[in-house]
């Protein structure tokens, strides 16, 4: 480029820099925030939201089934439910998870051949099935399929659209979609108890609230007003970008802390139960459920948007390895109830890693180890 190029190059910049400028400058920044979400159009908004959360509820609810042992589950069933629906939870899935779900030897094959039978923890031995133990379905690992599945899904799907929409679709109807596809509502109850609200929180709502201690400056809480924020950048004309960004990263933010802080959460649990003297059988069985959801919550993170997410493949992958659920190789889950005392340790690795790449405090990590919703009668 000579230098009759370069200064006209780089006036060119400066125009549209102190146009931006100048644009910017005129719109209603000092317009104050609205003290309440406006939510009178959620329902009619929200249709696809709802039938995606459907969905996940009815096979959720096929799965559950399984924790008896009389039941067999149909693996065509869990199939048809997996893939049905326009679209269904298989073509909304990031592609990674729909394979580790319904693929061959994947997670619906293994929650349908458990069920019906009994189950143990030990080694398997290769005509080893999995079955009930303690009240829930485990493969023969001591991996329970029910929580990859559904827990991972909160992540490869839910977190997924939720993300999508944020980046790719946004409009005066985005807020309220972001807010349903976690299984919220604009009333914000805070809580998952029908008791007190009409409308309580499901879904992955649910694990916000019990993360949150209601004192205002939580995850919910903050959730809350970066939603109202968010509405508040849409409806203005023209759009304010910074803002809008802003409310953006903020909760997808918020949503991925909260997503680490329920992987620490049943890290703790596991840690609890299984440093007992003598854990029952129904300690064991308690154990192996909560490590199998941290670990639905993780891997269903995994390749999902790279670079949209604060966590990497390589820190998710690392970490499901201290689970003994590598993403490639064969499961050992079985050996934090069989041998704790070597196997323990290892969850307190995931709650040093997740602490140090969020930035959790001291306080937070111990805060984490508690259902707020239970804790406060809320």
């Amino acid at each position: 480029m000579d230098n009759r190029q370069y200064f006209l190059a780089s006036a060119v910049m400066i125009s549209i820099f102190f146009s931006s400028c100048k644009k910017d400058s005129n719109l209603p920044q000092d317009q104050p925030l609205p003290a309440v979400y406006d939510g009178s159009n959620f329902d009619a908004n929200t249709r696809f939201e709802a039938g995606i959360l459907g969905r996940l509820r009815a096979i959720t609810d096929t799965l559950k089934k399984g924790r008896v042992s009389t039941n067999r589950i149909s693996f065509q069933s869990l199939t048809a439910l997996f893939s049905d629906g326009n679209p269904g939870l298989s073509s909304l899935s990031t592609v990674y998870y729909r394979d580790r779900i319904s693929g061959a030897g994947g997670w619906l094959a293994d929650a349908a051949s458990a069920s019906g039978n009994l189950y143990t923890p030990k080694a398997p031995s290769s005509d080893d099935k999995g079955g009930v133990y303690g009240g829930y379905l485990f493969d023969k690992y001591g991996l329970e399929p029910e929580q990859l599945i559904e827990k991972g899904m909160f992540g490869s799907v839910l977190f997924h659209r939720a993300n999508l929409l944020l980046r790719d679709s946004l409009s005066m109807a985005t807020s309220d979609r972001v807010i349903a596809i976690t299984g919220s509502t604009p009333g914000f109850p805070n809580t998952s108890n029908p008791a007190k609200s009409n409308r309580p929180d499901a879904f992955f709502a649910v694990y916000i609230a019990r993360r949150d201690k209601n004192d205002g400056s939580g995850f919910y809480t903050e959730l809350k007003k970066n939603y109202t924020k968010l509405q508040a950048a849409l409806s203005r004309n023209p759009v304010v970008e910074s803002d809008l960004r802003n409310a953006r990263e903020a909760i997808l933010l918020n949503l991925e802390m909260v997503n680490a802080a329920t992987i620490i959460n049943y890290c703790h649990t596991t840690i609890s139960l299984m440093s007992k003297t003598n854990p029952s059988d129904s300690d064991k069985a308690n154990a192996l459920h909560a490590l199998s959801e941290a670990i639905g919550f993780l891997h269903g993170y995994r390749l999902l948007n790279p670079g949209f997410t604060r966590i990497s493949t390589e820190q998710i992958d690392q970490n499901l390895e201290r689970m003994n659920a590598p993403v490639n190789g064969q499961p050992a889950c079985y050996l934090f109830v069989t041998t704790p005392e070597t196997q323990l340790p290892k969850l307190a690795g995931v709650i040093a890693d997740l602490k140090a790449i969020y930035g959790f405090t001291n306080q937070q990590i111990d805060d984490f180890r508690k259902n707020w919703i239970s804790e406060q009668g809320r």
